[in-house]
């Protein structure tokens, strides 16, 4: 059984990359997909498979994030 600090330390991951992305950090999008990617095997470890499907949601939410990110970016150097 997985110790359950590691929900915290997870939450704590995906908590740090939207307050980045909120602050318009690049970073922030990668970081919170990554940390989709550990909730979907935290999900498989602990047998709970309503996380896996918010991983997809979250990951999809960061993903039309970040393209509607890059595209203002990039208009905004072409400016």
């Amino acid at each position: 059984m997985i110790p359950v600090w590691w929900s915290f330390l997870l939450a704590s991951v995906g908590i740090i990359g939207i307050l980045a992305t909120a602050q318009h950090r690049w970073w922030g999008f990668g970081l919170g997909i990554a940390a989709q990617a550990l909730w979907v095997a935290y999900a498989l470890f602990t047998g709970q498979p309503g996380f896996i499907l918010s991983a997809l949601a979250y990951t999809c939410a960061y993903g039309y994030g970040v393209v509607n990110w890059l595209k203002k970016e990039m208009v905004d150097d072409t400016v």
